[in-house]
């Protein structure tokens, strides 16, 4: 309910706040990226802070275009950053982080719950659809490119350089981690 709390760990047993930005919405993730930190709130907000600058602590940029985000991701090495809301995929250009352009919408077959980047490869936990792996090479038009369907709803997802980890689970909690080999 405090929006966006910066605070100082380097000495863990006394956390210190620096500052806070209080968002227009509900805050609901930050994701790092370089030097920048990037939120979103509930129901349309994208900002870009500086954790460097607290005095006051306030965004270098804020996009009202989003819709109702929940969880943002960043492509390591590339600019492109996914936003996962309202059951799709809501892509943003952050090459010029004080200027971020939403560059697409993306409609999954199922309900998009999160995404895990790649490089310019999306691995969306797609609810009762599965796994679903989006190519976002010409993030104006993404493009589905493969499904994998697991034994129960796709909640969540990870990659690394080799493998895909994807959460199946029921409303009761009970599931699985699905291990799956990545290829080029």
């Amino acid at each position: 309910m405090s929006g966006i709390d910066l605070i100082d760990i380097s000495n863990p047993a006394k956390p210190l706040r620096l500052g806070s930005f209080f968002v227009d919405g509900y805050a609901r993730d930050v994701a790092m990226a370089g030097a920048l930190a990037y939120a979103v709130d509930a129901p349309s907000g994208l900002y870009v802070l500086d954790p460097t600058k607290t005095d006051p602590f306030e965004p270098v940029a804020t996009v009202q275009s989003a819709n109702a985000p929940g969880f943002i991701e960043i492509a390591d090495g590339t600019s492109l950053a996914c936003l996962v809301g309202a059951g799709m995929l809501q892509i943003y250009d952050l090459s010029k982080p004080t200027e971020p352009v939403k560059l697409s919408t993306f409609k999954t077959p199922g309900r998009a719950q999160r995404v895990a980047l790649k490089g310019a490869v999306a691995y969306v936990a797609d609810g009762a659809e599965g796994l679903q792996i989006v190519d976002l090479s010409a993030p104006a038009t993404p493009r589905l490119v493969a499904s994998h369907k697991l034994s129960g709803p796709a909640r969540d997802v990870a990659v690394t350089d080799a493998l895909v980890l994807a959460v199946a689970a029921d409303r009761e909690g009970q599931g699985e981690v699905v291990i799956l080999r990545r290829t080029s």
